[in-house]
């Protein structure tokens, strides 16, 4: 932890925490939750160091600092990282930062605290990192964890994370878990249609605790009750989630007559959205597609019961319809940004206190993507007007190769001119990006995460429902934009740049364009992104600009070109972190969340933003 905070070598006690006041500073706090506690214990922290009371400044430091932690319940190795790890390498308080004193402190006042949440917390804390283990400390952060509000207002805020973190405790450490099932069961069957997913969530907590189902039945019953009340109501996005949720029962005990029947539903769910989509033919077409592809789950021999391959054919000319009616229709979803300022109070106001589809939309367009017809006029207009062409220049790659060079010259035209040309458009892309992520993105990406804990079952329904997702890929992209908002762009470009290849692939397939070539040998071998982007029948499924930008970040030798660099080991671990990796992030997100299930929600800020200026 950073030393400037407070005196390391100061020692503090029981008698300190007691003398800290920290309750009555919590209650101070606008909500309850862990970041909120971080929030007004670290404001009061530095107040009390600068007055000079430095023991209890340290106190509420170190509380501060263990609520500032964020929790991800599934990593049982690791399951806490610092809230916030920045682009230069700095981060927030790590778990591994507190010292042997720290640790002493947390023990001595763990079981004197009356706060649930921060009791838990502590108890959590010295459970994992004590090399010693006091059982005590487990028993005591599950108790408290179990205290955790369990209703829609609060469900997502910290209980979601702290109940499952007490459920995987309790399996960690083999001790009976009747009670939180018990517990569990309860808030299950006292759930309301009108929580929309609440009963969907408290159910996949049920699965991650072993119930029995079989004992249980009534589980199933209302998941598939709630099934068909939304699906009367034409929300089919909730009544497909309710029918998941009951087919994965069905899964685990290997109950193959109920999976047909529900993932015969589901697929006709899909089928029922895709005709409601009026305002979007790739959206049907997408409904259509993940249709034929539940449908495809049902074996082959069980086929014949749900009249599935004449179903087949007939979703199947729905889709090829609705694909012929979408043609040009990907670059047409791409909404105006929103409010584009490059002033970071601006695009932290575009995020702040709105709900998380609403944030997630704004993060999405809180930037413009840079305009290649105008870069190409600066660039020109750069060149026109200075001595630098006039001289040769040689470029080089980020780990010193050269790989391109150029004679100088008057003329305007020419491979050397034309290669001057690309590298001032690079380079002006270079400042755009840079700009985008300084200026608006990573604050607005800050903001979101200080005010929205993300789940990856919320990214994947994101995936599963945008046109440009192939659903059989659809957990991927999900991976490769839920590790985003981990902070942790090492995994994302090694998972979404393969997906952006199958992408230009899958669309160029569907056009007709052969993706492959046949080696003397015998051999076919499909094409790399550079040749498949290269494709002059791109241009008619997606914008020039778009394919300009993708090319420059990912195939340009004397662009990013992050593809090729990443395939062929060339890219260091600090090129994981830079602004070029984070836009690309930014960017599928961009593409994924504009051209899917959102659409109403864009519209709804497009209309705000308008009567706001």
């Amino acid at each position: 932890m950073s030393n400037h905070k407070y005196n390391l070598e100061l020692t503090i006690g029981l008698e300190d925490f007691q003398n800290s006041n920290y309750e009555e500073i919590i209650k101070t706090s606008k909500r309850e939750d862990y970041t909120a506690y971080w929030t007004v214990l670290s404001t009061e922290a530095k107040k009390e160091i600068e007055l000079g009371n430095e023991k209890k400044g340290k106190v509420l430091w170190l509380l501060s600092d263990i609520c500032s932690l964020m929790l991800n319940p599934k990593s049982l190795q690791e399951p806490y990282s610092p809230y916030i790890v920045m682009v230069n390498g700095g981060k927030s308080v790590d778990s591994k930062d507190f010292t042997d004193n720290d640790i002493k402190f947390f023990e001595d006042i763990v079981d004197e605290c009356n706060d649930f949440r921060l009791q838990a917390r502590i108890a959590d804390i010295l459970w994992l990192i004590k090399k010693k283990k006091n059982i005590k400390h487990l028993e005591l952060a599950v108790e408290n964890y179990m205290k955790f509000p369990m209703d829609i207002d609060n469900f997502h805020k910290d209980s979601d994370k702290c109940i499952e973190r007490a459920i995987r405790l309790i399996i960690l450490s083999k001790r009976p878990i009747d009670n939180i099932q018990k517990f569990l069961l309860q808030v299950f069957t006292d759930s309301k249609l009108e929580d929309n997913f609440h009963c969907t969530h408290i159910n996949d907590l049920l699965l991650i605790a072993k119930i029995n189902i079989e004992d249980n039945l009534e589980v199933i019953e209302k998941l598939e009750s709630f099934a068909e009340e939304f699906e009367i109501k034409g929300d089919h996005w909730r009544a497909r989630e309710y029918n998941q949720s009951a087919r994965t029962w069905f899964t685990r005990t290997n109950n193959t007559q109920n999976i047909n029947r529900l993932t015969v539903k589901i697929a006709e769910n899909f089928v029922g959205e895709a005709n409601s989509r009026k305002d979007s033919q790739m959206v049907a077409a997408k409904f259509y597609e993940n249709a034929i592809q539940e449908y495809r789950l049902v074996p082959t021999k069980d086929r014949a019961e749900y009249n599935v391959e004449d179903r087949l054919h007939e979703i199947y000319q729905l889709m090829v319809q609705s694909n012929q009616l979408a043609t040009g229709e990907l670059q047409l979803m791409q909404t105006d940004p929103i409010d584009i300022s490059e002033l970071i109070s601006g695009a932290i106001t575009r995020i702040k206190n709105k709900d998380i589809d609403k944030a997630i939309v704004s993060l999405a367009n809180i930037s413009r993507n840079s305009d290649f017809k105008r870069l190409k006029q600066s660039a020109e207009k750069h060149l026109g007007s200075s001595l630098s062409r006039l001289f040769g220049a040689t470029y080089y790659s980020a780990d010193s190769r050269v790989i391109a060079k150029t004679n100088g010259g008057l003329e305007q035209s020419g491979e050397d001119y034309e290669l001057q040309l690309e590298a001032q458009i690079q380079q002006e892309y270079s400042i755009d990006i840079d700009l985008s992520i300084q200026g608006s993105i990573y604050p607005a990406f800050e903001q979101f995460l200080l005010e929205h804990t993300i789940s990856k079952e919320y990214i994947i329904s994101i995936c599963l429902n945008s046109s440009i997702v192939p659903r059989d890929r659809a957990m991927l992209w999900a991976e490769g934009l839920y590790f985003g908002f981990e902070n942790n762009f090492l995994v994302t470009t090694h998972l979404l740049i393969p997906q952006i290849e199958h992408l230009i692939r899958v669309l160029l397939k569907q056009a007709g364009v052969k993706t492959s070539v046949l080696e003397p040998t015998g051999i076919e071998m499909e094409k790399g992104l550079s040749t498949l982007i290269d494709e002059p029948k791109l241009e008619e499924l997606i914008s020039k600009n778009m394919i300009y930008e993708f090319k420059s970040l990912l195939t340009k030798s004397i662009g990013y070109n992050l593809r090729n660099n990443i395939a062929h080991g060339l890219s260091s671990y600090n090129t994981f972190f830079s602004a070029q990796a984070i836009y690309l992030w930014w960017f599928v997100l961009k593409l994924v969340v504009n051209n899917g299930h959102l659409i109403k929600t864009i519209n709804e800020i497009k209309s705000e933003d308008k009567e706001e200026s």
